[in-house]
């Protein structure tokens, strides 16, 4: 089974969104702020509003590496519930813990 087998026979409804082109050019902002900034593009923005996770409720992340999405849905949350976030790759797992920490936030478990 394809990607285009996924996303165009097999899914119905749904939201889906499909970046064509940058309108802005957005200066490297990595190690500015650290826990302050993480940017995100639109699609993974879009995923966290649209599970919409509420505080108290469980989340499993099965592919939670660096973390945008998943601080985001704990910020959602507002650090309330519990976040299992699953990822295989050990500098990747790194990464995730280091981002969670700077944000400070109790709820995420990572595995």
């Amino acid at each position: 089974m394809t990607r285009h087998d996924i996303f165009k026979k097999m899914v119905k409804s749904g939201t889906a969104v499909c970046v064509t082109e940058r309108r802005v050019n957005v200066p490297c902002l990595n190690n500015i702020c650290p826990g302050k900034i993480f940017l995100q593009n639109l699609p993974s923005i879009l995923t966290s509003h649209v599970l919409d996770p509420q505080p108290g409720e469980w989340v499993l992340d099965m592919c939670a590496a660096p973390g945008g999405k998943t601080t985001h849905m704990a910020h959602l949350m507002k650090d309330k519930g519990r976040i299992v976030a699953l990822e295989k790759v050990q500098n990747k797992v790194d990464r995730l813990k280091e981002n969670v920490r700077l944000q400070g936030l109790k709820c995420i478990d990572i595995l």
